[in-house]
């Protein structure tokens, strides 16, 4: 392995290691063909950095019962001998065949900065030739970056920045190394470059196709989401810790090589800071304790939000169900309501044709007025059976408004709950929400329907007491009519008597003659 180089790209979280990363690539450094993907919205252009090796470090940190993201120091000793002999020989075997075929190899992972005391130890053991990278960024990009990504607050942020950046000065001190800054970077990438190749001891082509690609397609604006000036990080106040400003300025000045690595009031710094982070072990030991308490609830709340959820969807689908049942009997209801005023219409016409017809013939009156009691006997039949869906529509409407209470007050119950719960249970509570109100406006709406059809149905039934009315005069002038009828059949009776009587009394009369 003597003459093997090894590149290790150091930094924070949301730093822009992976860009600088791929920068390594137009030196002739290999990264491996086990490369971590890309993910959307997080490393559109990937991460570059080995699988296996990521592998290794969320394996060691599993044993140590931490997460890629604590304040409090790791505790090596949670590791028993044996654990510890195990990763060792894992990672031994690791490098050796990434490094096997290749003249240098290129590594990176943010957990790496807190896991050199595993790995340095190993470097040199196989007598790897190391050299790092240091990349650093403004703080405020990097505590945007992990809010909108993480949900991580500004101070969390700062002081994970300065539990990263810390470590990968000291723990590199005296060793072949070479500071690069994110902005710079992206800014005037050929300068950044040929500062790397010189820190690393190897050559750069600068008309090469590696070259030319990430100049000028890899880089792109949209690598760099959140961008922060340094005049934003002096005028931040209190939220910023004031060693967290420091550190920044010597790394940024010897990102530019205004300051040289071997100051040691640079170095003297870095120590201070580090003991300034000793002395708050059991506060950030505590704020890592809150964190998991927070992490608990998030996986707890939401088994629970979604039983809740599942089951206000279940009594809104019931809701949407009965609403589409209303909404179709309101359909039937108003054809009904329009067949009812077209018999209104034709009876009024009736009427209107029996005022003529009054004085006709006694078998056409009686054929009329039998047509209209079979017409009032209809509208009578449909009048109870409006009267009775209007029952069951009351009955539902109540039913409606006592499950539009109980959602209610479920989800006020919930709201009380006062946990964190995550943002898409949020919002599909607020589009229930949402929905609920919709239900009650279309029940208000309902509501009034009902009551214009109760108007509709009172003036109705005074419509059918007038043709009620009607049909009585009707029959009333039916039964004069018969009894005039019988009255000129009692009278052509007794004229024809006298005829035949007179008919008698002349031929008596001629016989005479």
């Amino acid at each position: 392995m003597q003459n093997k180089k090894l590149i290790v790209v150091l930094g924070m979280h949301r730093s822009g290691t992976s860009a600088v990363t791929r920068s390594l690539q137009t030196l002739g450094v290999d990264l491996g063909d086990a490369l971590v993907p890309a993910v959307a919205g997080d490393n559109d252009k990937g991460f570059w950095e080995d699988a296996d090796t990521l592998s290794i470090n969320q394996d060691i940190m599993s044993a140590l019962d931490v997460s890629w993201c604590p304040l409090s120091p790791y505790r090596w000793s949670r590791i028993d001998a044996d654990k510890m002999q195990e990763f060792r020989l894992q990672a031994m075997e690791l490098l050796i065949g990434k490094l096997k075929d290749v003249p240098a190899f290129g590594l990176k992972d943010p957990r790496l900065t807190r896991l050199l005391p595993f790995w340095q130890p190993i470097f040199r053991e196989l007598g790897v030739d190391v050299h790092y990278v240091l990349v650093v960024r403004n703080p405020l990009s990097v505590a945007a970056s992990l809010k909108r990504r993480n949900g991580f607050a500004e101070f969390r942020s700062h002081l994970l920045w300065l539990r990263h950046v810390v470590p990968s000065f000291l723990d590199t001190c005296g060793l072949p190394r070479v500071v690069v800054s994110y902005e710079r970077m992206m800014a005037d990438p050929e300068v950044q470059l040929r500062r790397i190749a010189a820190g690393l001891d190897m050559p750069l082509n600068e008309e090469s196709s590696a070259f030319l690609d990430y100049t000028r397609n890899f880089l792109s604006p949209e690598l760099q989401h959140e961008h922060h000036t340094v005049d934003e990080l002096d005028v931040a106040g209190d939220d910023v810790p004031v060693q967290l400003r420091h550190v920044y300025a010597a790394l940024r000045g010897m990102a530019s090589d205004a300051i040289s690595d071997g100051d040691s009031t640079i170095y003297e710094l870095f120590l201070e800071v580090d003991r300034y982070l000793s002395g708050m072990e059991s506060s950030l030991a505590y704020i890592d304790r809150l964190e998991e308490r927070n992490e608990e609830l998030l996986h707890t709340i939401p088994t629970e939000a979604v039983a809740r959820i599942a089951e206000l969807e279940s009594a809104y689908q019931k809701l949407a169900e009965g609403q589409a049942w209303l909404e179709s009997q309101r359909d039937e209801w108003e054809k009904l309501a329009e067949s009812r005023e077209q018999h209104v219409a034709e009876l009024t016409e009736s009427i209107k044709v029996s005022e003529q017809l009054r004085y006709t013939s006694s078998a056409e009156l009686t054929s009329r007025v039998a047509e209209l009691e079979s017409a009032y006997q209809a509208l009578s039949e449909g009048q109870a059976w409006l009267e009775s869906q209007r029952d069951a529509w009351e009955k539902l409407a109540a039913i409606r408004e006592q499950r539009i209470a109980e959602l209610s007050a479920l989800v006020k119950e919930f709201d009380r709950a006062q946990h964190p719960a995550l943002p898409e249970v949020r919002g599909r509570l607020t589009e229930l929400e949402v929905a609920y109100d919709a239900l009650l406006n279309g029940n208000t709406w309902l509501e009034s329907q009902r009551d214009a059809w109760e108007k509709l149905a009172a003036s109705r039934d005074q419509r059918i007491a007038e043709l009620s009315v009607a049909l009585k005069k009707y029959e009333e002038g039916n039964a004069w009519l018969e009894s005039q009828r019988q009255a000129w059949e009692l009278q052509a009776k007794a004229f024809a008597a006298r005829l035949l009587e007179f008919e008698g009394h002349s031929s008596e009369s001629t016989q005479g003659v």
